[in-house]
């Protein structure tokens, strides 16, 4: 497989031309992307002030909210140890996708840390991140795990996760176990975003410009389908340790969107990572993968049946066939789909009576 320098496909959702301000070398700023979140943004912001390495930039980027969050994030910043400022978006863009780009072109370090307005840093997260992106020239992003919040050691990421990635891992410096980008990006698309959200890495801008900033079409799952195209600039160092805690409750954005929109993202970052690098194939477990990417689409398939989108439910049951997943099964769907959504919903009341 070839180094990935650039990428293969173009996004009409990404920036075609990242213009941004110029970057001050190994400066560290960090972009917090905010939607009606005051009840819990004074306490994110803090975890960035309590950092052992204090950023040299702090921005916040309000996404349109409508409780006053932007109003108390400027009143939090006339605090502030370091240079900050809140930039307000005009229109909600459901997601945070803009915001981040917004904040990185605005930025001035030339690495930058994302920060969910509900989730927090631990001290030494900058510290750690920033030493390895200076040292390690290869390294396109850092990543560490993330704690839940309220018990640092409790983490998010299965227990086994460490011992994997050390296995992948062709050397060991400062720390952190660094992955070849192509190695990273296979799993990746093998195994989910075992990484856990934004917060959990710092990557370098000149790698975010040269991919065109984040994809602003999807709103759930922006930061997986970043990481895979981060890893195509360079590689990967994960830090075995807890560097965030991720607030778990219903307000998280992927508790909040549908399922649907989850599992249509996943399909579509993975499908369209093996459409831009076909050697990806050659790397993986392409029977595993084939029936990944069928389950997904006949998920999202059912998924849009369920609310009444017959034709882009008839898209996912043909892709999930075309998988090679239960054939019968999804023709059958493929076939109910036909039928208007009112008399679905009445074969579904009569099958719930009879059960």
């Amino acid at each position: 497989m070839s180094r990935f320098t650039q990428r293969t496909i173009q996004n009409p959702m990404r920036t075609k031309h990242y213009d941004s301000v110029p970057q001050i070398g190994t400066a560290v700023t960090v972009v917090v992307p905010t939607y009606n979140g005051r009840a819990y943004l004074p306490e994110a912001i803090q975890s960035v002030w309590a950092q052992t390495r204090l950023p040299d930039e702090l921005i916040v980027v309000d996404d349109a909210s409508s409780d006053r969050t932007a109003d108390v994030a400027e009143e939090l910043l006339q605090a502030s140890p370091v240079p900050a400022r809140v930039i307000r978006l005009p229109r909600n863009s459901g997601g945070p996708a803009r915001p981040i780009n917004v904040g990185v072109r605005a930025s001035r370090g030339g690495l930058i840390a994302v920060l969910d307005q509900d989730d927090q840093f631990l001290p030494e997260k900058l510290a750690h991140q920033a030493k390895v992106l200076e040292t390690e020239p290869t390294v396109a992003v850092v990543a560490s795990f993330c704690g839940k919040y309220g018990n640092a050691h409790d983490t998010v990421h299965s227990s086994g996760l460490g011992t994997l990635l050390a296995a992948r891992a062709h050397s060991e410096r400062n720390g952190s176990l660094v992955i070849s980008g192509e190695r990273a990006l296979c799993d990746l698309i093998q195994l989910g975003n075992f990484l856990c959200g934004y917060p959990g890495f710092m990557f370098r801008r000149s790698a975010c410009e040269n991919i065109g900033g984040v994809d602003e079409s999807l709103r759930i799952a922006s930061d997986h389908e970043f990481l895979c195209w981060l890893c195509r600039t360079g590689d990967l160092a994960v830090l075995p340790r807890v560097h965030y805690l991720r607030r778990m409750h219903d307000q998280n954005l992927t508790r909040m969107r549908s399922a649907r929109i989850a599992v249509e993202e996943e399909y579509y970052i993975l499908e369209k990572a093996l459409t831009a690098e076909p050697s990806l194939w050659e790397q993986i477990d392409q029977l595993g993968m084939h029936r990944q990417l069928g389950e997904l689409a006949f998920c999202a398939g059912y998924l849009n049946l369920d609310v009444g989108n017959n034709s882009r439910a008839r898209a996912f049951f043909s892709a999930s066939s075309s998988h090679g997943y239960d054939h019968w099964k999804a023709r059958k769907f493929w076939t109910l789909s036909w039928l208007p959504p009112v008399l679905l919903r009445q074969l579904r009341r009569l099958k719930a009576r009879q059960a």
